[in-house]
């Protein structure tokens, strides 16, 4: 993900064709797992990103959600503008994480 010496580029990136284009390159694997996604963004919300850094989030994300159903399930997306920040929420039909786990998602590798 990062490159030594290298700041991503950012710019101009529309959250909803970001989703869309992560999406196509899971929709095989979602539809083989019977996982269904709900995407509720709206168009033209654009947020100052490097979009592939931001595919590739989405895409840890919802493989993570959709691994973790094991099975039938669904996976809804939406985002909002709240106090001028865009807020993006994943939600799913899995398990959820367990309390004894919930302090570790954030460790590298976890």
């Amino acid at each position: 993900m990062s490159r030594m010496g290298q700041s991503p580029k950012r710019q101009s990136c529309d959250i909803r064709d970001t989703f869309r284009a992560t999406l196509e390159i899971l929709e095989q694997q979602l539809l083989a797992s019977q996982v269904t996604i709900d995407l509720h963004v709206p168009p033209n919300l654009r947020v100052h990103a490097n979009s592939g850094e931001l595919s590739q989030v989405f895409l840890n994300i919802v493989l993570n959600a959709a691994q973790a159903m094991d099975g039938e399930g669904a996976i809804d997306i939406g985002a909002h503008v709240a106090n001028d920040v865009v807020v993006i929420d994943i939600t799913d039909t899995g398990p959820g994480i367990p309390s004894e786990t919930r302090d570790q998602i954030f460790d590298a590798f976890f």
